[in-house]
């Protein structure tokens, strides 16, 4: 049965856990390669950086909500709670990272909405759920029932973001489903690591009695046991004229560890999503200039985590917001320019008239030019 079909499987049962799809994970890997979980995928660098990157950039975009007006988006000056708040002590920022980072790891998000504004039409309070105790009840490939905990809600109750999804089914699949073969290749090499140095970075080795007679198994085992007692912190092993000691040859895996590590954390990269560069795994890359971390930035904005951004502003507009409003997230902040190159954009921007002066002191947070400062600037054009 292919991984695919598997999920399906899975999820369209009766009663699908969120998390169901690494408890059958075993099947597709080798009993000796460890078993991967959300926890500890956390543990995994790359990952990690990888989920905390994505999350922290899309909960620290600002927020603004629009009025659409002809072809025009004017600014809504008061967005209303929820968007500021979505739950009590929970900031808009918090909220997204949170969400950002389930979304991530188990391809949904979920929360309780505890309060409604006072038509009902709109939640007020939504408190996210943890997603390991999240399970949905389902009909085919439709969601009818919602369980958090211990107790069931109706799916109108429940604020439900998601991504990775596929057709008819109402549930964000597992990333870290797919992504648990590379994850468990890289912990099986760091695994290997930590044996390695834990034992003083001393390969296997072989002891060969010298003398003309043979040893008996009771001399054989003394000898092994005090080899391994006294090597196991790395100190010196002291032996006799008989004994003659020979390290094992670099097994494959020993000598491809660097390649083997590096390949997985590549790997990882594409399934989460993020450049290699951005995490430091692609360390080869040249020198870092404004230039190319600003397209190395779009190209991430656009290729990666736009999507993600598109699919977050559709989801709170429409569910959090009455029409014509909507929600936008300013992604500018991570295409911002070097010095040198804002202010050749400004000079642009005024000469072809499509910004004033005053909209572009206005991005340097900078109010319109007063009497004194225009007549200032008279006088240098008098000198010019």
């Amino acid at each position: 049965m292919s991984r695919l079909a598997e999920a399906w499987r899975v999820l369209t049962a009766r009663d699908a856990s969120l998390n169901s799809l690494l408890g059958d994970r075993a099947r597709y890997r080798q009993s000796s390669a460890p078993v991967v979980t959300q926890e500890s995928a956390l543990r995994n660098s790359v990952w990690w950086a990888g989920s905390v990157l994505r999350a922290n950039l899309v909960s620290t975009f600002p927020v603004d909500v629009v009025r659409r007006v002809g072809a025009l988006d004017v600014p809504v000056p008061s967005p209303g709670q929820f968007i500021a708040e979505p739950f009590p002590d929970v900031s808009s920022n918090e909220f997204r990272f949170s969400t950002q980072m389930d979304k991530d790891r188990y391809g949904n998000a979920v929360g309780i909405i505890r309060e409604r504004t006072v038509k009902g039409d709109y939640p007020m309070a939504v408190e996210l759920q943890n997603m390991s105790t999240v399970s949905a009840v389902m009909d085919g490939g439709k969601i009818v029932q919602w369980r958090c905990g211990r107790d069931y809600y109706a799916p109108r109750d429940i604020w439900h973001e998601k991504q990775y999804t596929i057709s008819g089914l109402a549930l964000g699949l597992n990333p870290l489903t797919y992504a648990a073969r590379d994850l468990g290749i890289y912990e099986s090499a760091s695994d290997w690591a930590l044996d390695w140095f834990a034992g003083g970075a001393l390969p296997r080795v072989t002891l060969k009695n010298t003398q003309p007679d043979k040893i008996g198994p009771e001399n054989a085992q003394e000898a092994r046991d005090k080899f391994r007692e006294s090597t196991r912190g790395g100190d010196i092993f002291v032996h006799g004229v008989e004994w003659e000691w020979t390290p094992a040859t670099t097994s494959a895996a020993t000598s491809g560890f660097l390649e083997q590590q590096e390949s997985s954390e590549q790997a990882i990269c594409r399934f989460i999503g993020v450049p290699a560069m951005m995490v430091g795994v692609d360390g080869g890359t040249g020198n870092i200039t404004y230039a190319n971390v600003t397209q190395a930035n779009l190209q991430f904005l656009i290729m990666n985590l736009g999507p993600s951004v598109i699919r977050l502003e559709e989801y709170w507009s429409r569910k959090a917001l009455p029409k014509p409003w909507h929600v936008k997230l300013n992604t500018d902040a991570l295409l911002r320019l070097d010095p040198q190159g804002k202010a050749d954009l400004m000079v642009k921007l005024n000469a072809m008239k499509v910004r004033t002066p005053t909209e572009l002191r206005q991005l340097d947070n900078l109010g319109p030019y007063d009497a004194d400062q225009i007549a200032e600037i008279g006088t240098f054009a008098a000198l010019g």
